[in-house]
């Protein structure tokens, strides 16, 4: 393995300018998407589905209505059964996120079957992540556009006999069944998700030690404490009468004071356990200490959530808002929150990235008073850019959603920008960003453990490489000398779809709202 990453080395500063991406890519196995025209076309036609309809979710959402209509058919209640639709929206953008990260770490050689401890042959490429994705959107959007024109406007498919009111519960519900019940072939997202979650929860009081794996599922389920939230707050909408088109008005108290925070703290705490795990089956005290720094990100974080709760015991708007009354409960959960959000950057960028590196030649900056850094020279991706744009959009990511980790903090930002005048939009916002930004971070986390061996998961550092079924099966030279003619095609035949998707769709879109327009 030295000697091949000598060669790697060797090639990059001969002929790529020492872009040691590139000469892997080049050097390595070639891998290209097992897919056939027919399901390319699908993708492209689905893709050109969901453009015309986040359009048209957008107009309908933009658009004045009548303004005679009672409740359900009123803004009240389209703004309180949000939660409901943002519970299936943030997953299906993390499974956009996760598709792209498989993308780019198959098109740089990185090896995260390895890394993730995947079975090769059960694990599909990118594409079905992405066909995926293209269909839980669709359904999404299909279901919320249908959802959000019947409380616009009042008109609704009447021959289906199903009232608006019951098209979120049964979104969810037809969702959950499909999440919990097995697949067939065995390699959908789905059957080693739900694995993985369970692993997570039970590993750090089991007797075998926390995997990367698990790390990186509780790292995510810290980046969903809204939609768990959001689970809590349906359930009791629709106890007060939801489906009867009652608006809610006023969450319960136990709901913002029970278990909104303890959902809130629930993940936090799990990746507490998980580093204290960790420690515990550390070899050496120099394994242990980076488990114990980190641990206390997770401290922090639960003290500002405490704080919070504590804070809102009588009442959220003068602890967040109010600008003249700094209680000394309230400094100490600005401190916390501020201290959180610094220290679980600066790890980030230090520790879970390795984005930065000494300067070998022993250079010192501010002064001389501290050592010189610089980007890191050992990269896995090609685009160099895209390390600087991580590091400053991972620092607006972690701003937000310092705010939103905090029950009912979200609610007084709207004194801030008049554009976000409904919490459940800003909410929404809030919890889509963070969504992409833990995907990003998953992305350069990956990355950084298959070159360094960052946090010790493995007991070596070097890393088979990259190796699909499909050139296990159908070996290297069948593969390179058909993938460039076959992915011109494949990409003809997507656009082709795109293009009759978006002029179908629109001409169903102008249809229904023709008729909506010339209704007695």
């Amino acid at each position: 393995m030295v000697i091949f990453q000598e060669v790697e080395s060797m090639y990059a500063n001969l002929f790529e300018r020492g872009d040691l991406a590139k000469a892997r890519n080049y050097l390595r196995s070639f891998r290209e998407q097992t897919a056939n025209k027919p399901q390319v076309f699908m993708i492209g036609l689905q893709m050109g589905i969901n453009v015309v309809l986040l359009v048209w979710m957008v107009w309908l959402l933009i658009i004045p209505s009548p303004g005679d209509l009672d409740c359900p058919y009123c803004a009240q209640y389209l703004s309180a059964t949000l939660p409901v639709f943002r519970i299936l929206l943030v997953p299906v953008v993390g499974v956009w996120a996760w598709a792209l990260c498989v993308r780019q770490w198959e098109r740089n050689n990185i090896n995260y079957i390895y890394i993730l401890e995947m079975s090769a042959f059960r694990h599909k490429s990118s594409f079905t992540h992405f066909k995926f994705a293209a269909n839980a959107l669709t359904l999404w959007l299909a279901t919320f556009v249908m959802y959000v024109a019947a409380i616009r406007t009042g008109v609704y498919p009447r021959f289906l006999y199903v009232p608006p009111t019951f098209y979120p519960p049964l979104l969810f519900c037809a969702v959950l069944l499909y999440s919990l019940w097995p697949s067939s072939s065995g390699n959908s997202p789905k059957n080693y998700f739900w694995p993985a979650v369970l692993k997570t929860t039970v590993r750090p009081f089991g007797s075998k030690p926390v995997g990367f794996m698990e790390n990186l599922v509780a790292d995510m389920l810290t980046s969903a404490v809204i939609v768990l939230r959001d689970i809590g707050t349906s359930i009791a909408f629709y106890i007060d009468g939801g489906l009867h088109g009652i608006p809610t008005q006023e969450s319960p108290q136990w709901l913002k004071h029970v278990q909104g925070p303890l959902i809130t703290m629930l993940p936090y705490w799990w990746r507490l356990m998980q580093c204290l795990r960790r420690c515990y089956d550390a070899p050496s005290v120099a394994e242990a200490l980076p488990q114990l720094v980190n641990a206390g990100k997770y401290v922090i974080s639960l003290i500002s959530i405490a704080m919070a709760v504590i804070g809102c015991e009588h009442g959220c708007s003068h602890f967040y808002s109010d600008s003249d009354k700094w209680s000394v409960g309230r400094c100490v959960w600005f401190s916390a929150l501020v201290c959180g959000t610094l220290y679980s950057y600066v790890w980030d960028i230090t520790m879970d990235w390795s984005l930065i590196e000494q300067v070998g030649d022993g250079r010192r900056c501010c002064f001389g008073l501290f050592p010189a850094f610089q980007l890191r020279r050992k990269r896995g991706l090609s685009w160099t850019w895209f390390y600087y744009w991580a590091a400053v959009a991972n620092l607006v990511g972690r701003l937000s959603w310092a705010i939103s980790i905090n029950p009912n903090a979200i609610t007084s930002m709207h004194k801030y920008s008049a554009l976000l005048s409904s919490p459940q939009v800003r909410t929404t916002l809030v919890a889509v960003v963070e969504m992409l930004r833990r995907g990003q971070w998953t992305l350069l986390r990956v990355e950084n453990e298959f070159l360094s061996n960052a946090s010790h998961y493995r007991g070596v550092t070097d890393v088979p490489v990259l190796i699909t079924f499909a050139e296990m099966t159908l070996g290297r030279a069948h593969i390179h000398t058909r993938s460039q003619k076959r992915r011109r095609k494949l990409m003809g035949k997507e656009g082709v779809a795109i293009l009759l998707a978006i002029i179908a769709t629109a001409a169903a879109a102008t249809v229904v709202y023709i008729a909506t327009q010339t209704k007695p």
